[in-house]
């Protein structure tokens, strides 16, 4: 009787707590789109050909982009809960045609479909642990970012 009380307790503070967490996620999500908002028109004027897409876009639409440039391509896939696997691949590409290729050979039909891919911005969004710092500094050198690629693939087994 003990431990389905204290089953009950234990669900009760977990869902005081998400209350919490929720009501400081809805404060944030203002601030948020504030500075998303500031961030956007900046953007728009220290990377003009990147404006055309800011979003993230699915590899079979990568025409859209402003080629050549530089491009982040990258998936995360799970399917059945057993694992996870992250790619990413970053590279000057002259037309969407190489890029869909070069994600093809890194990746295989059947990752590379799910993959998305943007206008490389300085920063590996979302991906900060998986790409080295030595790496993003050298994509952030002019002299060195056109000559610099990086591609990666982890997978993560949780069984």
């Amino acid at each position: 009787m003990n431990s389905i009380f204290a089953n009950v307790v234990a669900k009760q503070r977990l869902g005081f707590r998400a209350a919490r967490l929720i009501a400081h996620l809805r404060e944030l999500a203002v601030d948020a789109g504030a500075l998303a908002e500031e961030l956007g028109s900046f953007a728009a004027e220290a990377f003009p050909a990147a404006e055309a897409v800011r979003e993230a876009v699915l590899l079979d639409q990568a025409a859209q982009l402003p080629f050549p440039c530089m491009v982040c391509a990258h998936f995360d896939h799970f399917a059945t809960g057993e694992g996870r696997t992250i790619g990413i691949l970053i590279r000057h590409f002259e037309d969407h045609r190489q890029l869909q290729e070069a994600a093809l050979d890194e990746w295989g039909e059947y990752l590379a479909q799910g993959a998305y891919v943007q206008p490389w911005t300085g920063s590996p969004s979302g991906f900060e642990g998986v790409v080295p710092p030595d790496v993003v500094s050298m994509l952030a050198d002019p002299g060195t970012a056109n000559a610099t690629q990086y591609a990666s693939k982890l997978h993560y087994n949780f069984a």
